[in-house]
């Protein structure tokens, strides 16, 4: 379906809220994307495991623990 189910929980909800960007142009010209933020950790990885899921053959699952 193309959607995640995110825990109901502040601390992801604030991680993606800090994130922050900008367009920087180099020397040459070229315009980069930056991405930056305080509490940024969180919302990366739910980042890098959203990435491996377009991999089919992989049988991923993820847990979370709340501490």
């Amino acid at each position: 379906k193309g959607k995640i189910d995110l825990l109901d929980d502040e601390s992801i909800f604030q991680s993606l809220k800090s994130v922050q960007y900008s367009y920087e142009t180099d020397n040459n010209g070229k315009r980069h994307l930056k991405i930056f933020g305080h509490d940024t950790h969180i919302c990366e990885g739910i980042t890098r495991a959203s990435e491996i899921l377009k991999y089919k053959e992989l049988n991923i699952k993820i847990y979370s623990i709340k501490i």
